[in-house]
């Protein structure tokens, strides 16, 4: 499957997974839930996985639903 990455570049995928990571806030100290998609890159001589904002893969991919990481 075809998507957009955050470079505005077509690059083919093998799987998208939606994830959530925790993270402090490094103003207020407090803990904060963010949302990512943890995409694997089928390159030409090889794969590797890259991890986007979720907001961002939206924007750019409105038509592709991630599934959540199990």
């Amino acid at each position: 499957m075809i998507v957009t990455d955050i470079n505005g570049k077509e690059r083919n995928v093998e799987s998208i997974k939606k994830i959530s990571h925790a993270a402090t806030d490094s103003i207020t100290g407090e803990a904060v839930e963010e949302t990512f998609v943890e995409v694997k890159i089928l390159g030409n001589t090889r794969n590797w996985v890259e991890w986007w904002p979720f907001a961002d893969f939206k924007r750019l991919n409105p038509e592709r639903r991630p599934r959540w990481k199990e």
